[in-house]
C-alpha cells in the first residue's frame, strides 16, 4: 500500500514539474550591429517576436558562456512586457556573447529568443599592416 502512494506521489510531482517547466518559443533574435567609429565600440540591437501571451515584464540576459548559471550573466530589465527589442551599447569588438530574452507572465518565464553573437563593426576594414622598406 505504501508503495502505491509513493508511486502516485512521484507521478504527481513529475506532472507538476512538467506543467510548470519553462516553455520556450526560443528562436534566434534578429541582430543588427553598428559603430560610431570603424573600430568600435559596437551597439548591438537584439529584436525578437512579441510574446503570444501578454507578459508582465521582459528581460534580456547576456553572458560570456552558455548556460546562464546564477551569477554568470548580466540581466537587463525589467523591460515592458510588450518589448520587442533592446540595444546593448559599447560592446567591445570581437567579444563573443550568449543571449536570451525571457518574458514573465505570472510566475511562469518563457524564453522568447536565444542565441549567440560576436560583436563587430559592419563597415570596419581589416587592419592593414604597413610594410617597411629596407
Amino acid at each position: 500500500m505504501l508503495g502505491r502512494w509513493f508511486f502516485l506521489a512521484v507521478v504527481g510531482i513529475g506532472l507538476i514539474v512538467i506543467v510548470n517547466a519553462r516553455k520556450s518559443d526560443a528562436a534566434p533574435a534578429r541582430i543588427t550591429q553598428s559603430c560610431a567609429e570603424p573600430a568600435g565600440p559596437v551597439a548591438v540591437t537584439l529584436a525578437w517576436r512579441a510574446s503570444r501571451t501578454p507578459a508582465a515584464e521582459t528581460w534580456v540576459d547576456v553572458a560570456l558562456a552558455p548556460g546562464f548559471a546564477p551569477g554568470t550573466y548580466a540581466g537587463h530589465g525589467p523591460l515592458p512586457g510588450d518589448a520587442i527589442a533592446y540595444t546593448l551599447d559599447a560592446v567591445p569588438p570581437g567579444l563573443a556573447l550568449h543571449y536570451r530574452v525571457q518574458a514573465r507572465r505570472g510566475e511562469t518565464w518563457r524564453v522568447l529568443a536565444a542565441g549567440n553573437l560576436t560583436a563587430a563593426c559592419p563597415d570596419a576594414a581589416p587592419e592593414q599592416t604597413a610594410i617597411a622598406a629596407h
